[in-house]
């Protein structure tokens, strides 16, 4: 906290507001060193004495006089009240009921925009009552799909994968309430500035390896999507072929079409991923769109270097390459999987995951 105690000199004026951001201090432009042990900890060992140093990035201080309220507890509020008096509590109805239980908890998100007032990242803090801090490692967000089903146990050297560096500039951040209403803005909003520490290689420009790392993390996200994909149609194919034999009216030519379309997606998923059976040898195998783009990924997201013309050249022939698995895909979600598809919906088979073709 006393990393930086300005917000406290604001702190007596802010207490009467609904809610305060206070100043924002310019953040620095680097990548931190990570030690390859675990986060904070020396090379040496586990038993060093160590602290942690103040978060990398921009820092934002805020005050909320009040936690934002659900209706639920707006009622709850309200039925103590009437307790305390030992008056009648009406019971709300069951409209009220079901709507209060599919009202969603209220959120509370810095939105930092860049100096065109372009969104750049949403960074959510505590939704309490009280003074919070939360930090943006200036980057934007992770292109991987989130992870609802986290592991119960990660090592402490296994982080979250980094989304791309901004540039350096001009931001700003505002206080953002999202709740069951809608979203609005709190208090006034914050300037700061992004600046490069000044020991970069001559000849970097931070805006080119921005651009760069922003480029590659959209090609990382179409990546994820159409593996994401090919393994929903590749559970539908599963399905499909188990479903078979409890659907008597089923063309039985609908298995050999089923193993057809099966070989087309491996198909494409070697284009995505390479040969497994090469892999599963150790055997070198011609690169892959996941395999130039991972090479790029973890060459170039943990540093403020200009890309090499390698690092361009595989970029730009994953993107080529990716464009045409994407349309080849969605051609055979569109066409003949959706044929496939109908066809059973048609001879009566049960549902399947994936399936909106109805019976």
């Amino acid at each position: 906290m006393l990393d930086d105690y300005g917000p406290l000199r604001e702190l007596a004026a802010a207490v009467d507001n609904e809610a305060s951001l206070f100043p924002v201090r310019d953040a620095w432009w680097f990548v931190p060193y990570r030690p390859g042990q675990a986060v904070g900890r020396p090379e040496q060992g586990t038993d060093d004495f160590t602290a942690p140093n103040p978060p990398h990035g921009a820092l934002f201080t805020y005050y909320l006089k009040s936690a934002p309220a659900t209706a639920r507890e707006r009622r709850q509020e309200a039925e103590k009240e009437l307790a305390a008096k030992k008056a009648d509590v009406p019971f709300p109805g069951f409209e009220a009921l079901r709507a209060e239980a599919l009202e969603p908890a209220p959120k509370l998100m810095v939105l930092v925009s860049n100096a065109a007032g372009e969104p750049v990242r949403f960074i959510e803090g505590p939704a309490k009552a009280g003074l919070h801090r939360v930090n943006w490692d200036l980057r934007g967000a992770s292109p991987n799909p989130v992870d609802l089903s986290p592991p119960a146990f990660r090592p402490p050297w296994d982080l979250d994968s980094p989304g791309p560096l901004v540039a350096p500039g001009r931001y700003s951040a505002q206080l953002v309430e999202l709740t069951a209403a809608g979203s609005r803005k709190l208090g006034a909003a914050q300037d700061f500035e992004v600046k490069a520490v000044p020991n970069l290689s001559p000849g970097t420009d931070p805006a080119t390896v921005a651009a760069f790392q922003q480029r590659t993390a959209e090609a990382g996200r179409r990546l994820a999507w159409v593996q994401a994909e090919i393994g929903q149609v590749r559970t539908q194919l599963k399905h499909l072929e188990a479903t078979l034999p409890a659907t008597a009216k089923a063309d039985p030519g609908l298995f050999v079409r089923l193993a057809a379309l099966g070989a087309k997606l491996a198909a494409i998923e070697l284009r995505l991923n390479g040969d497994p059976a090469r892999q599963k040898l150790d055997e070198p195998d011609l690169l892959s769109i996941g395999g130039r783009l991972g090479m790029v990924m973890a060459g170039h997201f943990e540093t403020r270097q200009m890309p090499t013309k390698t690092q361009q050249r595989d970029l730009a022939v994953a993107e080529e390459e990716l464009a045409k698995v994407e349309k080849d895909l969605a051609a055979l979600i569109g066409g003949e999987l959706a044929e496939i598809e109908a066809a059973f919906a048609a001879a009566g088979a049960p549902w399947t995951p994936g399936r909106r073709v109805l019976p």
